[in-house]
């Protein structure tokens, strides 16, 4: 059922309540995206290898292979190995920063960004924030005024009673089953996002220092490490200098448990660095540093893996080459340059680590039964993706 767009709200008071059927499913080709080209000489991760970080540049080699690995959780579900091939980063990359800064529009790419946030991933494929750009509902932010906001903000919460929280929000994020939580977020978080577009955007212009540019981001309302990385990892497209993940990247306990795996050191303290919320406790500073300190170490290791990984260095040089943004200055800043791999694809790699480990132990290297619960946050592949 396609949901028939809605008239923009400059012109349509708060609390209308006229109530869409469904989410508008309009046509997104898989192969805009495609996986890198088969590895022949990948073999899958084997359990009892000693080594924590060679398993781990092994998994994301795995999972550059994508649907033609020779493991059956990088084949079942989209791990990227790349997080410029992760779904939600890749349609933010090509459908919201390429077509804005293509004008220019840096306040429009930072306003859509909070909104594929806000919804976590924009919803399950990103089909509810397509509904609300085909309803007119997500325009340009210097078009977007607070009763815009506010009749967003409605439309969603009646999708949400129709048809169910699930249907229109997504992600892993604790945070986004509650947005229409009038007690904890409701409209008052979405008027705060809006009204600090400018801010964000004086950071991106002024080149702040990437670390600065991260605390720019959670000094927003309710944004905590989480959504942070989200955004930081979405802008960097548009201000790779500011939002530089070659230097810095904002981290949740999900990485930090990933790393401890990596690196062998069960103990250390992952603190609640991904926790959101303005009573949300912060990580104790031993907790964030060793939480950095081990992104950066894992990271700083991806040249000794480009060459003792089998596979990987093919993997990388081939995404580049097939990447089909390669050539597009507004997109191509990932595959452009002379390595692929940076802190951004260790930190996401990481936060999926400890699930595959657990995925590994529990089948084997068999096949996922198509029964056996996802992880959350994870989406198994579409039959014929490459």
């Amino acid at each position: 059922v396609v949901l028939t767009p809605s008239s923009p709200a400059k012109s349509t008071p708060r609390r209308s309540r006229h109530r869409p059927s469904a989410l508008a499913h309009d046509s997104h080709d898989p192969a805009a995206h495609p996986e890198p080209s088969c590895i022949r000489t990948l073999e899958a991760t084997p359990l009892n290898e000693p080594s924590g970080v060679w398993s781990f540049w092994m998994f994301v080699c795995q999972a550059l292979a994508g649907a033609k690995s020779k493991d059956w959780v990088c084949r079942t579900f989209e791990l990227g190995g790349s997080i410029d091939c992760l779904g939600d980063v890749a349609f933010v990359r090509d459908e919201i920063t390429g077509h804005f800064m293509a004008n220019e529009d840096l306040s429009s790419v930072v306003w859509h960004s909070m909104l594929i946030c806000w919804l976590g991933a924009g919803g399950p494929n990103q089909d509810t924030y397509r509904w609300l750009r085909n309803s007119r509902l997500a325009i340009r932010y210097k078009d977007t005024d607070e009763d815009l906001v506010a009749h967003l903000y409605d439309q969603v919460a009646l999708l949400a009673e129709e048809h169910g929280q699930d249907f229109v929000f997504h992600g892993d994020s604790t945070a986004v089953h509650f947005r229409l939580d009038e007690r904890q977020q409701g409209l008052n978080l979405l008027l705060r996002w809006h009204k600090a577009v400018p801010r964000i955007v004086a950071a991106i212009k002024s080149k702040v220092e990437p670390a600065e540019f991260e605390n720019v981001l959670r000094s927003v309302f309710f944004i905590g490490g989480l959504t942070a990385k989200e955004l930081y990892v979405h802008l960097h497209y548009a201000g790779p200098a500011v939002a530089d993940t070659t230097r810095h990247i904002p981290f949740g306990p999900g990485a930090c448990e990933g790393a401890k795996l990596v690196l062998g050191e069960d103990d250390a303290d992952c603190g609640a660095a991904g926790q959101t919320g303005p009573r949300a406790s912060k990580p104790t500073n031993a907790a964030n540093a060793w939480g950095r300190e081990a992104v950066h170490k894992i990271a700083g290791l991806r040249d000794w893996a480009l060459e003792n990984v089998p596979g990987l260095a093919q993997a990388c040089q081939d995404y580049r080459l097939r990447a089909p943004h390669r050539d597009d200055p507004l997109r191509n800043c990932r595959v452009a340059r002379p390595q692929l791999l940076d802190l951004a694809d260790v930190e996401v790699m990481l936060c999926y680590y400890k699930n595959y480990r657990k995925l590994r132990q529990r089948f084997g290297n068999g096949p996922m039964p198509s029964t056996s619960a996802n992880p959350r946050g994870w989406t198994r592949r579409r039959k014929g993706a490459r």
